[in-house]
């Protein structure tokens, strides 16, 4: 069971309860989230997940807050930071991208992501003192080319390939398709 209201209108409310089978017991599920986008540019979105599990083995419950704010400073220069806080896990994560659309279907991404270790205290939230935060910058980018007539998202052949003879470039986008879905088929794998 959900709910939504008018999306088109600068504050959005959304809620859902689900119920049902969890492996061996049953499981609630609440979800209630609101969006704010005073403007063009800026996006606020707050959510929050609670489930109330019941096992023969033992009832727990778990809580996933998530805080998402976005600003578009132009067409093509985006930002935006994502914060969660997950009460199984005991972990927080902030996530910061920077997106840089230099033509269209092209992007350069800057990210910063960092995650801790915390205690859930029913309502309040303590970093715990000796975790130590996982932090990373990553540099990020995508490029929509033309390979042998398609066109191909992510795939690029370097310049260098243009010398090469026509079978040759054909072969070698064979082989670049080829470890791409490799890549997608062994990160869907449930055997990881």
């Amino acid at each position: 069971m959900s709910y939504t209201s008018d999306s088109s209108k600068r504050l959005v409310l959304t809620g859902r309860y689900k119920w049902g089978d969890f492996y061996s017991g049953k499981r609630d599920e609440i979800t209630a989230g609101v969006t704010f986008r005073p403007n063009a540019h800026l996006l606020f979105d707050f959510s929050d997940s609670f489930n109330s599990v019941r096992l023969p083995q033992g009832d727990f419950t778990t809580n996933l807050f998530a805080g998402r704010l976005n600003y578009n400073f132009s067409r093509k220069l985006l930002t935006s930071a994502l914060m969660q806080l997950n009460s199984a896990a005991r972990l927080s994560a902030i996530n910061i991208r920077l997106r840089y659309i230099y033509r269209p279907n092209s992007d350069l991404f800057v990210i910063y992501t960092n995650q801790r270790e915390l205690d859930w205290n029913g309502l309040r939230i303590v970093y715990k003192s000796s975790s130590r935060a996982i932090s990373r910058f990553s540099l990020s980018t995508t490029r929509w080319v033309t390979v042998e007539g398609t066109n191909t998202p992510g795939l690029h052949l370097p310049t260098w390939t243009e010398k090469l003879s026509r079978a040759t470039r054909r072969g070698l986008s064979r082989l670049l398709y080829f470890l791409y879905f490799l890549q997608r088929l062994l990160l869907l794998s449930p055997l990881r």
